[in-house]
């Protein structure tokens, strides 16, 4: 009876490592549901404190993923293109500063904080909106690797 039970066990952690590397995309389509509510209110806030004048920043801002080097995806709100070089000075402000292709002194830029906000607001209800949507995903594929064997 022991033997059987320990048979059970280890089928059961291989069951749920095959599980955790056919999650990939799931997990994805969770953390970028999850991400747009963060990415919608710092949008909002970019246009409240008058930094999308030109809309850079805030057409450039979206949710993309990133390989880290262990192999794994995260998924995060970033800027893309120009966005990418302001979204910071914008987020945390600047100092006085001499640009020296213009040939003038900047005299700095207070912070306007967007992103920080956004995330704050929003992360009780992304963390639920993750789990609303991968928790029927791992039940799905839990059931895909239970009929294949």
């Amino acid at each position: 009876m022991a033997r059987s039970g320990v048979r059970g066990v280890k089928r059961t952690v291989r069951n749920i490592r095959k599980l955790g590397t056919t999650m990939r995309r799931p997990v994805a389509e969770a953390s970028r549901a999850a991400l747009r509510p963060i990415l919608k209110s710092a949008k909002s806030k970019l246009t409240k404190n008058g930094s999308a004048k030109r809309g850079v920043l805030r057409k450039g801002m979206v949710i993309r993923q990133k390989k880290s080097r262990k192999g794994s995806i995260e998924t995060v709100v970033a800027a893309k293109g120009r966005a990418r070089s302001i979204a910071h000075l914008v987020e945390f402000g600047t100092d006085p500063h001499w640009q020296p292709k213009r040939g003038v002194m900047h005299p700095g830029a207070d912070p306007k904080p967007f992103l920080t906000p956004a995330y704050e607001e929003n992360e009780k209800q992304s963390i639920e909106k993750f789990g609303e949507v991968i928790g029927p995903a791992i039940e799905r594929q839990a059931e895909r690797l239970n009929r294949r064997k």
